[in-house]
């Protein structure tokens, strides 16, 4: 009896299928995860450069940036930065966030306020989910991404990042994109 109650649930289980979350509930769930990310990232950063200096933040962006992102990538979701311009080259933008982001660019030459613009594509067969929020350049950021790098700062940066090209950059101007990905689970 026991035996036939348990395949009786194995093929119930088999049958019931999960519903499909909307793009509505997807966005909800990838704006809370960038916002925690983003919160976290910024927070550890700032603490960072508070207690050693704009060196220790450049060490925290290389070391605990990817494992703030990994903190927030479970369940089928994957967090990211990336930018046209890279300080780490494992975030270069892929075909579809550069597309974003050359689009961010536009959107900002008509006038477009940084703070307003985004990126969500959404496949209901897959539920393969992407949306991406652009990063604007603060005034902090300058001290490490701006025209102007201190020599010391700079040659820390060039030791953890030797193919760094993420400097160059303007109060305002577009300075990358967090990215975030769900990955459901497409139907057999």
């Amino acid at each position: 009896m026991m035996r036939c109650m348990y395949l009786a649930g194995l093929l119930m289980i088999g049958q019931l299928q999960a519903e499909p979350l909307s793009q509505q509930q997807l966005e909800a769930e990838a704006t809370k995860r960038m916002q925690s990310f983003a919160g976290e990232l910024q927070s550890t950063l700032m603490n960072a450069i508070q207690a050693g200096g704009l060196e220790a933040g450049v060490e925290v962006c290389s070391a605990q940036a990817p494992e703030i992102a990994k903190k927030y990538s479970k369940d089928g979701w994957q967090l990211s930065r990336t930018s046209l311009k890279t300080r780490n080259p494992s975030n270069r933008a892929d075909a579809m966030e550069k597309d974003a982001l050359m689009g961010f660019v536009d959107k900002m030459a008509q006038g477009h306020q940084l703070t307003s613009l985004s990126f969500t594509s959404y496949n209901v067969e897959t539920q393969q989910f992407v949306l991406i929020k652009p990063i604007g350049t603060q005034a902090v950021c300058l001290s490490c991404h701006g025209n102007a790098i201190d020599p010391k700062l700079h040659d820390k940066i060039k030791l953890l990042y030797p193919e760094d090209t993420a400097t160059g950059f303007s109060l305002g101007d577009l300075r990358g994109a967090f990215v975030v990905r769900y990955q459901g689970v497409a139907e057999q």
